[in-house]
């Protein structure tokens, strides 16, 4: 995809790599950047790990250094994987949405529910085809299950058309930008509680707010 990179991770001394379930992500740390990425990959492959990183020409730094100047043999540091955006496996029906480069997670969690042989379908959107990570992939192993929402084609994301009424047992994971997390939130509203699960792939808003901030014991 138009500036994103894929990283393979192999332990230098060929050791087994830890387990992951979907939505997990890993701490790559390199440079003077520590940053979060979802994992990718297959998950019955213990000798390696995958992210796939959206190059933020604008951002803090840390996308640029890992896409920039991270090279085949480069040895960086990992912490993980640790997931807090665990799937719910018990569900009768499960309705994933990616906005961007927020299909890592989802992508995980589709490849986990194929192999379950739950029932699912997997919503992509992006505002290109060239922008679209991994979509060569996501075609291959869940063509069946895919809906791709591509704007420049004239694809709106149909939020509500998609998910109104919301059958019965049903459970909606997100991944993508804050306009589609904030959508999907006015949606839940009239959702059972607990339905709804989403995943920011910004950092933005973490950071305190002085005007916002109180003192507490």
């Amino acid at each position: 995809g138009e500036n994103i990179v894929r990283l393979v991770l192999n332990d230098p001394r060929g050791r087994t790599l830890p387990a992951w379930t979907a939505g997990a992500h890993v701490d790559l740390i390199g440079g003077a950047y520590r940053r979060k990425y979802s994992l990718c990959g297959p998950s019955d492959d213990r000798s390696s790990l995958e992210v796939v990183i959206l190059r933020e020409a604008s951002g803090r730094g840390g996308s640029r250094y890992f896409c920039d100047e991270v090279k085949v043999g480069d040895q960086i540091h990992l912490a993980g994987p640790k997931n807090l955006f665990r799937l719910d496996e018990s569900a009768q029906h499960l309705v994933l949405i990616a906005g961007g480069i927020g299909i890592t997670p989802i992508l995980a969690m589709a490849d986990r529910l194929k192999a379950l042989g739950k029932s699912y379908e997997l919503h992509y959107a992006a505002r290109s085809k060239a922008h679209m990570a991994l979509l060569a992939r996501v075609q291959r192993d869940h063509g069946l299950h895919l809906h791709l929402h591509v704007g420049e084609e004239g694809q709106r994301t149909p939020l509500a058309a998609m998910l109104t009424p919301l059958k019965d047992g049903t459970q909606v994971y997100a991944c993508g930008p804050a306009r589609l997390i904030d959508a999907l939130e006015g949606l839940a509203e009239n959702w059972p509680e607990g339905t709804l699960h989403y995943e920011h792939f910004s950092a933005e808003g973490s950071a305190l707010d002085p005007s916002k901030e109180h003192a507490f014991e």
